[in-house]
C-alpha cells in the first residue's frame, strides 16, 4: 500500500469516531514499507487534525523516527500507544457506568463507542431511557440508537437541536470526545448547545475521555477544526454554506470522566 491510500482512506472516513479511526491507523501501518510509512507518518496529521488520538499518534510516531527508530520499532510504538488508549478506555468505561448509575434520563449526540459502551452495561436499567441526538449531517447517531435499542434499552432519536430541549427533562447529559485541551473540549457540532442548556437547566455533563483524547505541546498545536463538504448539507445552491463537524465546549462547564491525570504539567 501507498502512503496517499490510506491518508486518502481515512481522511474519507466522516462517520466512524476517533477510537475506530485510531484502530485503523495502526492497522494500515502495519501495509507500509520503510519509506511509505515515514511519508505517511508526515501525512497523519491532515487526516483528522481535529481528533486528538490521531495527533498524539503522530507525536509519538514523530518523536520515534526522529531517534532513529526501525520500521519495527516504530510499528511497536503504534501498537503500545492502541495497547495503552485501549486500557485506558476500559478504565475510563467502568468509571462512566459508576458515574451514571443514577441517571435514569440521559441526552447525547453522535456515536461514542465510550459512551455506547457505558450504555449498554447500564441496559439492565429497565427504568434507562436515553435521547439521542441524530447528529447531522452524517446521521451517526442513528447508529447509537440502534445499538442501545437492541440492548434492550428505551431510545428516543431526535433531531439535534430537539436533544437541547429535552435537557430539560434529564437526569445527565453525557458525551464523548475527539479532544480535549486545558481549557476546551472539542466533539461533534451540537455539543456546545447540549452544554449550555445544561448550564441553564443545573444538569451535569458527563465528557467521557481516554488518555488519548487529552492534548499538549506540539500535538495540542496542530489541533484545528476545520469544516467539510457543503454538499453534506445542500446541493446547487448559490449562496455561502459551512459544514462544521465539531464545536469546542468550555471545559469548566463539564466533568471529565477518565482515568487520566488530565494535565499537561
Amino acid at each position: 500500500m501507498k502512503a496517499i491510500e490510506l491518508f486518502r482512506s481515512l481522511k474519507s472516513d466522516n462517520i466512524s469516531g476517533a477510537s475506530t479511526l485510531l484502530q485503523k491507523t495502526v492497522d494500515g501501518l502495519q501495509k507500509l514499507d520503510g519509506s511509505e510509512l515515514s511519508k505517511f507518518i508526515d501525512l497523519l496529521p491532515e487526516t483528522h487534525p481535529s481528533m486528538a488520538p490521531i495527533l498524539s499518534l503522530w507525536q509519538a510516531l514523530k518523536n520515534a523516527v526522529e531517534t532513529g527508530a526501525s520500521r519495527e520499532e516504530i510499528l511497536q510504538r503504534a501498537m503500545d500507544f492502541l495497547e495503552t488508549a485501549s486500557n485506558s478506555r476500559e478504565a475510563t468505561v467502568r468509571l462512566a457506568v459508576e458515574k451514571l448509575s443514577t441517571c435514569r434520563n440521559v441526552v447525547t449526540i453522535s456515536h461514542s463507542s465510550l459512551v455506547e459502551a457505558a450504555l449498554v452495561q447500564l441496559s439492565k436499567n429497565p427504568k434507562l431511557h436515553v435521547v439521542v441526538g441524530e447528529s447531522r449531517p452524517m446521521r451517526e447517531g442513528i447508529n447509537l440508537a440502534r445499538v442501545l435499542h437492541s440492548s434492550g434499552i428505551k431510545v428516543t432519536l431526535v433531531v439535534d437541536m430537539a436533544a437541547v430541549y429535552m435537557v430539560k427533562d434529564a437526569d445527565c447529559v453525557v458525551v464523548g470526545a475527539d479532544a480535549v485541551t486545558p481549557d476546551s473540549v472539542i466533539n461533534k457540532v451540537g455539543t456546545f448547545a447540549l452544554a449550555l442548556a445544561a448550564r441553564e437547566y443545573r444538569k451535569p455533563v458527563f465528557v467521557l475521555a481516554s488518555v488519548d483524547k487529552f492534548l499538549c505541546g506540539s500535538a495540542a498545536e496542530r489541533l484545528v477544526i476545520p469544516t467539510r463538504d457543503p454538499s453534506e448539507i445542500v446541493e446547487n445552491v448559490d449562496f455561502e454554506v459551512r459544514n462544521f463537524y465539531f464545536d469546542v465546549t468550555p471545559r469548566r462547564w463539564v466533568e471529565i470522566v477518565s482515568d487520566s491525570p488530565q494535565s499537561c504539567d
